[in-house]
Parts: structure tokens; sequence; C-alpha cells
């Protein structure tokens, strides 16, 4: 297993273990073994607060609905109270003067301490909406205004400690709630019972520790926003930034409620459309930075809807009151289940493709999307847990930190790689400037060679005729005989002019490609038959032999394969060859000989099958006069002849064997030569050959 995979198996282990870790604590925090009140009484004589630690007051109450009592009042009152278990909302419990979560009632609980005296303390968590807790006749804390209607009551949020001494081990504890704006009322979140200073101690820890994911946040998202500042590109690192921000703005609404202590004037309903704003609008935000980092997997509608509904929901908070918006939470609570199951399907989708980071932000997205579970469940009471989702986002910060280092990391890897890869484009790119550079200077060399060739075999015979006319002007010639004879030989050189200035034309509309070409396909045999004894009295009438090669292949082969040919180009091809070969052959007896021979090749191919193509190669031989190793690979350039005195006693004029290899390269053919110096050459031209049936 490569380290990178085990790097993978390793973080979706732990992160899977984090997972179960966090549910399961969440489970056991809710069953431990605290001592719970009952009816109306809770014993805690036998409990050591410096080895334990504090205690949940929770349990079964005695509740008087639609009263607001004080420990003086208590004895005068007859009937008997109710028992409601804490802590549970009055939603979820049928109690006298409560509609639906909506009323005012007095909570009375009677505490056995294990001793007397001792500063004890009460932590009261964000009630629904106001109360005021008494122990005995003694205040301890309060928030917002107790009525008995909505018209004289004032909601507010925000967590206390109190404290208290008692002067008995046996004391009462009453607290008054009432509740007009939220869907919740009463005690649905546990009252926290300890010594004064280790309370104080916890609630410092505790609020460290929100204030640290605030801070944590607030960083990650302010860098992750300056990396999109720098690289625009990349737009996932802007939406997760802002997410981030979201999320600490959210940490420090909830939990020690951080915000309500800083800002104890802001009106409670401010501060609860803060509270429900910052869940909206994360469902939308964090589908659009699933999206940024995997398009192709996301559904775009799925994208806008969750888009519209966030906005839809945002709108509803900041117009609606609070107690009907707050009603309709629970709706958007299972539209955000449902999206993350959602999210959770692209990401699989994503990591079944290979998408870059997709395992990791799946280890992730599934941490972070149970702690979210678990804060629903957490809202609708089947925990009194407190909230995770800061935790799993802090989780999905060192996620992405890694994936960015991830980034970052092969793309300085990738620099160093095309550093490297440019240094030795640069040194392979000097190279070619300096091979280029004597391209150029052979070019400009040939050029010059070019002119001075042309000049000569112009010059020449243009001197040759000036001198010529020149004596028969100025009647040097006299006899009729020599006169006959130098106009001979003035036509002579006026032909061999105008053949070299034709060869010239012919070989610049070849090199552009403006020479006109008629294929045609002709099976090998025709092919054959066609050119094998063309030459052969043009040879014989220049004195020597002339030999070919009759068919050395089955009849059937070079009737099924065919050559695609102009044969009017193919007749210059060989003509050129034969006469150029005429001219150096000077053994006795002097040889001339045409051969052809057809070349099958097979190339293996699936279900055992083959594809058969060949070659035609003809060969034009003779055994005179060899090309010198050094002449070799100038053969084919313009003008180059073997003898360097360049004199006219040898007619050529150095353009034929150009001519013949750009004619052979159109038919997509080559022509190779090897000579035996200082006797006999050998040209060899190959022409691809088809199938009949092809």
């Amino acid at each position: 297993m490569s380290m990178k995979r085990t790097f993978q198996f390793i973080t979706s282990v732990g992160m899977v273990v984090l997972v179960m870790a966090v549910i399961g604590s969440a489970m056991l925090m809710t069953h431990d073994d605290m001592p719970a009140a009952d009816d109306g009484v809770l014993d805690i004589r036998e409990w050591d607060f410096h080895a334990d630690g504090h205690v949940n007051m929770a349990g079964e109450w005695s509740f008087y609905g639609e009263e607001l009592l004080r420990a003086d009042t208590l004895s005068e009152r007859a009937a008997q109270p109710e028992r409601i278990e804490v802590p549970k909302s009055w939603n979820q419990q049928e109690l006298n003067g409560i509609d639906q979560g909506y009323g005012y009632g007095t909570y009375r609980l009677q505490l056995l301490l294990p001793e007397a005296g001792v500063k004890y303390g009460l932590k009261i968590p964000s009630m629904s909406t106001s109360y005021r807790l008494y122990v005995e006749d003694q205040l301890v804390a309060g928030a917002g205004a107790i009525g008995t209607s909505r018209a004289d009551t004032t909601p507010h949020y925000i967590p206390r400690i109190g404290f208290f001494i008692p002067p008995s081990s046996q004391v009462e504890v009453i607290i008054q709630t009432a509740n007009y704006e939220h869907v919740r009322g009463g005690l649905w979140l546990p009252v926290q019972l300890g010594l004064y200073e280790e309370l104080l101690r916890a609630d410092k820890r505790a609020l460290g520790l929100d204030l640290f994911f605030y801070g944590a946040l607030m960083i990650i998202g302010v860098y992750h926003l300056i990396l999109y500042g720098f690289r625009r590109k990349d737009p996932s690192t802007m939406w997760f930034g802002a997410f981030c921000l979201l999320q600490a703005l959210r940490t420090i609404l909830v939990g020690e409620n951080f915000f309500m202590q800083m800002f104890p004037g802001v009106q409670w309903d401010v501060y609860l459309r803060l509270d429900y704003l910052t869940f909206y609008v994360a469902l939308p935000l964090g589908v659009t930075f699933a999206y940024s980092l995997f398009p192709e997997e996301m559904s775009r509608k799925v994208l806008r809807l969750s888009q519209s509904v966030g906005v839809g929901f945002g709108l509803f908070v900041l117009t609606a009151p609070p107690r009907v918006f707050t009603a309709w939470n629970w709706l958007y609570q299972w539209l955000t289940v449902l999206t993350c199951l959602y999210v959770l399907m692209v990401l699989i989708i994503a990591i079944r493709r290979r998408r870059e980071g997709a395992r990791l932000q799946f280890v992730w997205a599934l941490f972070y999307i149970a702690t979210v579970y678990l804060d629903i469940l957490y809202y609708h009471e089947f925990f009194a847990t407190g909230e995770f989702a800061s935790l799993g986002l802090f989780v999905g910060m060192g996620t992405q930190s890694l994936i960015i280092a991830r980034r970052f990391s092969r793309a300085f890897e990738k620099v160093e790689s095309m550093s490297a890869e440019l240094k030795q484009m640069n040194d392979g790119l000097e190279r070619k400037v300096e091979k280029r550079t004597e391209e150029l200077a052979m070019v400009e060399y040939s050029r010059r060679q070019l002119i001075s060739n042309i000049s000569h075999d112009l010059k020449t015979p243009i001197t040759l005729i000036a001198g010529y006319v020149e004596a028969l002007q100025n009647g040097v010639v006299e006899e009729e005989d020599r006169k006959q004879k130098y106009l001979k030989v003035i036509e002579t050189r006026v032909k061999s002019l105008h053949h070299l200035i034709e060869d010239l034309f012919e070989l610049s509309k070849l090199e552009a490609g403006q020479t006109s070409f008629h294929f045609k396909r002709m099976t090998i045999s025709a092919f054959r038959k066609q050119f094998a004894h063309r030459y052969e009295l043009d040879v014989v009438d220049a004195g020597f032999v002339y030999k070919t090669n009759e068919q050395d292949t089955e009849p059937s082969i070079e009737d099924s394969f065919m050559v695609r040919v102009d044969a009017f180009r193919m007749d210059q091809v060989f003509t050129n060859l034969i006469h150029n070969a005429l001219k150096f052959v000077s053994a006795k007896p002097g040889e001339v000989q045409l051969h052809m021979h057809a070349k099958l090749y097979e190339i293996p191919l699936l279900n055992d099958k083959q594809n058969i193509y060949g070659e035609l190669q003809i060969e034009v031989e003779d055994n005179g006069q060899g090309i010198d190793a050094a002449d070799m690979p100038y053969i084919f350039d313009r003008f180059y002849k073997q003898d360097k005195v360049r004199n006219s006693a040898n007619d050529g004029r150095g353009l034929g064997l150009a001519i013949v290899k750009e004619i052979v390269e159109r038919h997509q053919g080559r022509i190779t030569v090897c000579t035996k110096h200082p006797q006999g050459t050998r040209f060899t031209i190959t022409l691809p050959m088809t199938s009949a049936t092809s």
C-alpha cells in the first residue's frame, strides 16, 4: 500500500472513530450516575462536590401553573402542585395553565445538601424566556421581566452564575418563569449546582473553549478570504472562509453566550434573529462550498434550491415575530438533514471519480454532519449535551488545512518540475538555436552555391554562344561547312539552356507543391508490364546490357496488391535514373539493371487476426563509376554534380536527382542509394502497396 493510500486510510479511520466517540460521549452524558430529584426533592447529602464536581438538578420538580409564588407564599397554598420533568420544555408535557409552551408558572425543588454554611453556586442556562431564581427568599439570579401576560413580560437570554450560603442543609429552590415569545418554554436545559468557586472555574473553561473556537474560526475564515483575494480562480476558499466567519459568530451566540455577556443591552429579539440567521445561512453557504469543490458531481438545481430556501427562511426570520419563526424551525432542520445526506452522496461520487481531496472532504463532512445532527437532536431535547457544530467545524479547519497544504505542496512540486523542464527546454532551445544557426548558414551557403552554379551553368554556354556568334558576325568563319557547324553548336547550347530552365521551373513547382499529379491505382503486375522493358532499347542503343527480373512472387500477390502512381511522373523518375546511369557506365560490358520486388509484412492484431501490408521495391543499378562517400549526403541537392570541375563536357545539369526525390516523396515513397566505390551504384525506390479490395 502506498504512503498516500495509507495516510488516507488512517485519516478516514481516525475521523470515523472520532465521530463514534462524539456520539458515544453524547449518549454517556445523558446517562450518567448523578442523583435525580424525586417527587420534588433532590437528595445530594452523599454527594462529594470536591471529588465528583457539580450536579445537574434534574428529575421530578414541583410545578405551579399560572402562579408566581415565593417561599413565604407557598405555605399558604393548599392545592397540590403538579410534577414536572426537568430538563424538559413545557411543550413536551401536559401542564395546567400552559398552552403549547406559552404561559407562566413556578418551579419548586427541595434541596438536601451535604452541609450548611458552604458557598454553593448555581449555573442557570438561557431559559425561555424570562425568570427569577430564589433560594429560600434570597434572589440568586434573574433575566428579563416576569409577568402574567405578554404585555408585562420582557424576554431575555443570558447564562448566569449565582451563589447562596444555606443556613441549614435543607433549602427550597424556587424559579418563577414566563414565556410568550419562543415556541418552547420552561426549563429545557438543566440547572447546575456545585461549589461556587468550582463553577466559576468550569464556566471560565467553557467560555475559554468557546472563545478558542471563535478565534480559530475567525483566523481561518479571514485566512481563506485572503487566499481568495490572491487567487480568485478557486472560489472554494472564499466560500469556506465565509462559512467559517459565520460559524465563528454562531459560536459566541450559543453555548456560554459570550455575545450577550459582551452586549447585555441588545434586545432579545435581535439576538434571537441573529442566532437563527447564522443557522439558516449556514446551509446555502455549505452547499455552495461543496459545489465549488465538485461542480461536476453536484446538481446546480440543488444548489439553487438550497440558496433559495436559505434566503427565504432568512427573510422570514427578519420579518416575522419570534413566536412565528421559531415555530417553523423544525422544518428547516429536516431540510438541513436531507441536504447533508445529498452532500454525502455527492462526495461518495467524487471519491469514485477520484477527485482530488474527495476522501478528506468526505470524512470531514461525515464528522461535521454528525455534529449538526446531534445539535438538532439537542434542540429537540433528545440530549442535554449542548452544541457540537463548532467542534465539527474546527475539525473541518484541520481537514481544509491538510487539503490546502497538499495543494500548495503539489503546486510547489509542479513549479519545481516546470522549472526543471523549462531549464531543459532552454538548454534544448539553445541547442536548437545553434543547430538552426548552422542550418541557416548552410542554407546561405547553399544559396550562394546555387547562384554560383546557376551562374556557371548559364555563363559557360552563353559565353560559347557569344563567341560563335561574334565569329560569324566578324566573318572569321567563311567556309559554309564551318558556319553550319558553329550554328549546330549554338543550337545545342540553346537547347541545353532551355532544358536547364525547364528543370529549374519543374523542381521549383515540385517543391512548392504546385505540380499536378494524376494518380491512378494499378496492380503490381500491370506496373511491371508497363515499365520493366520500357528502357531496354535506350540502354542497348547506348552499347550496354539491360537486365530486368521477371515476376519473382506469386501471380496472385501481384494481381491482388496495387500501387497508387502517376505513370507519367514515374516514367520521368526511371528515365532520369537510367540516363544518369548511362553517363557513368564505363566498364566493358556495361550493365544497367531494373528490378522490382513485392514485399509483404504481417502485423498481429487482437482476436488472432493479422493486418497485411506491403511495399514495392524498385532497384536501378549499374556497374559504372561509383559515388564517393563524401558525395553521398549531397547527391539529391540541386546542381550537385559528381565532377567538381563542373566543365561542359558532361551535359548533366545537377537537377535530375533532386526532381526524382520530390516525385517519389509525392508518391508517399522514399528513395535511397548505395554504392560500391569505385564501381557500381544502386538506387532503391520504395512505394506503398495496398490490397486491391481496400
